[in-house]
């Protein structure tokens, strides 16, 4: 597939939003968010959840008495879930969509994970049998079941935790879940207990600007069943395990152990069609760890695992401009043979291998037509982390293009039908599978005292890449354009992306530097900063991607999307 709107650079990694009202802390607006002149779905939430309430239910009104002829039904605060859960019996249409909503006297339109204990509007669940609804600020603490045959259902800014089991299940067509929090489940026992299944047949369903985290299960799992899922989105979601579910592998939590009560953060067991595929957008996911067997059932910890089931060949999906970082592995296709999958332009960040064993941040054995490229992999080799890649391998997969930053091994070996080449390796072992065009493979040093250094070295300013602001040096990477000896003392190195320094004989110019960004956008939005991950256009990999490198038709997903 090409990607041409991102030049024949390598990795240019900026992320830049529509300017639209919409745009999120990060400058982003999401493209299947369904708001007013919403790209993908034109459908006025806000104005939906401002109509004048029909009925309004108290905690001592039984959903009985609900009229369901009602288009916009209000649900006062209070604790409703002695009521059982509620079942919505009855459908709008898609020029006249039904409501059911929070209202309260003095509203401030707070959403309920902001809201005091006093004014949460807490049912015990619910189910939708109809189509055509809106479902508007409510917090639930049992299961969401938004399945087939029900339809065209948007769920929006909805609290959904604590629940002892699978939280929310999606399976009917043209189901979005957006700008929620989903959170929490309850720790025990081994069963997986996910924060949101979805899949079994269900199409074009869209999981969209969420914050998703401490599950038991996975974050967002999509089914094993016999149907692939065409058109599934994940867009823009905050997927996570904080450190309150780490533990010691011996089901005691343990803010410092390096397991967890909990899974992967996404996982794959349907892909989609070759016209309608999987796409996993813009997503931050971060802190997995290998589950501890006492309390789960199972897994490495993968932020994002794609594989085939039983009954699905689990093809044709793409895994673009995500973050991915601070976990054991970072996307991993460990076994059957999935295809089609193209992975492109993410940056993933920190990872180390699980404690049993060694494994790599990528890991692509036995699937096969799968593209990696325009990717940025940063510390991926920390622990018992292997490397960047493990290519397996089932064949006829291209690795191009990526730029990898202590980055380790490659595992495995490649076939003669794949492509591991170019790519651009600081402090990595380089790896080809073809001789041209070359790689590029540098070496990082650390800035010393009174060092001769030559023309096309790399300097780094601190032996440790962590680092906490953009003006911090310790996140660049200096190339040597004039060489001579350092000076006695080091002086402060410039940390804007292509400017230079002159350290006594030597003059450098910083050529990668950090990228920062917001996570946990709906509840608490933090600043992370990830280093080295910006290329400025005098670095040495800048220009060496060549435009035939994604030429190869048949891999990934289909070219002509």
């Amino acid at each position: 597939m090409r990607y041409l709107a991102l030049g024949a650079t390598l990795v240019v990694f900026v992320f830049t939003g529509s300017g639209a009202n919409a745009s999120d802390a990060n400058g982003y607006t999401a493209q299947h968010e369904c708001r007013v002149g919403g790209q993908r779905c034109s459908v006025d939430v806000t104005a939906l959840a401002l109509q004048s309430c029909q009925q309004t239910i108290t905690t001592g009104t039984p959903w009985s008495s609900i009229n369901w002829s009602n288009n916009v039904i209000c649900i006062e605060p209070g604790d409703h879930t002695s009521k059982r859960p509620l079942t919505i019996p009855t459908s709008g249409t898609s020029a006249n969509r039904k409501v059911l909503r929070y209202t309260r006297s003095n509203d401030s339109d707070d959403s309920p994970w902001k809201q005091s204990s006093g004014n949460l509007a807490t049912v015990s669940g619910i189910t939708v049998n109809g189509n055509y609804w809106v479902i508007h600020r409510l917090r639930a603490i049992g299961p969401v079941l938004l399945k087939s045959p029900s339809s065209d259902l948007i769920v929006n800014r909805m609290l959904v935790e604590n629940g002892d089991g699978d939280m929310i299940e999606i399976s009917g067509n043209r189901i979005t879940m957006q700008n929620s929090v989903v959170r929490n489940t309850l720790i025990g026992g081994t069963n997986d207990k996910h924060c949101l299944v979805t899949g079994d047949g269900g199409a074009d369903v869209r999981i969209v600007n969420n914050e998703i985290y401490n599950c038991q299960g996975d974050g967002l799992q999509i089914w094993q069943s016999g149907q692939d899922s065409p058109g599934m989105i994940m867009e823009n979601n905050d997927i996570y395990l904080t450190t309150a579910r780490y533990s010691n592998g011996s089901g005691q939590l343990s803010t410092s152990g390096s397991y967890a009560c909990g899974e992967n953060g996404i996982d794959m067991k349907q892909g989609g069609t070759a016209s309608n595929p999987v796409r996993i957008l813009h997503n931050r996911i971060w802190g997995h760890r290998m589950t501890d067997g006492s309390c789960g059932n199972g897994s490495f910890g993968e932020e994002v695992i794609f594989h085939q089931a039983a009954s699905t060949s689990n093809s044709y999906g793409m895994i673009q401009n995500n973050i991915i970082m601070d976990g054991t592995q970072a996307i991993a296709s460990p076994n059957y043979s999935p295809s089609h999958w193209s992975i492109v332009g993410n940056l993933m960040f920190s990872f180390s291998g699980v404690p049993t064993g060694q494994t790599s941040a990528v890991d692509l054995k036995n699937g096969t037509r799968q593209e990696v490229y325009l990717n940025t992999l940063v510390d991926v080799a920390k622990g018992m982390s292997a490397g960047w890649i493990d290519l397996g391998d089932g064949g006829n997969n291209d690795v191009s293009c990526n730029v990898v930053i202590n980055g380790g091994t490659v595992s495995g070996s490649s076939g003669s039908t794949t492509i591991v080449n170019p790519n651009a390796f600081y402090n990595t072992d380089v790896y080809t599978a073809n001789a041209s065009p070359a790689n590029v493979s540098k070496a990082l040093t650390l800035r010393k005292n009174s060092t001769a250094m030559s023309a096309g070295d790399v300097l780094i300013t601190s032996p440790s890449s962590n680092c906490s602001a953009t003006t911090d040096s310790a996140c660049f990477m200096y190339l040597v354009t004039s060489g001579g000896a350092t000076a006695a003392s080091s002086p402060l190195y410039c940390t804007t992306p292509g400017c230079t320094t002159t350290d006594g004989a030597v003059t450098v110019r910083a050529i990668r530097g950090p990228y920062s960004f917001y996570r946990k956008l709906q509840t608490a939005p933090e600043l992370s900063v990830i280093p080295y991950a910006r290329i400025h256009s005098s670095a040495p990999e800048a220009r060496t991607c060549p435009s035939s490198y994604a030429l190869r038709t048949g891999i990934g997903i289909d070219d002509s999307l």
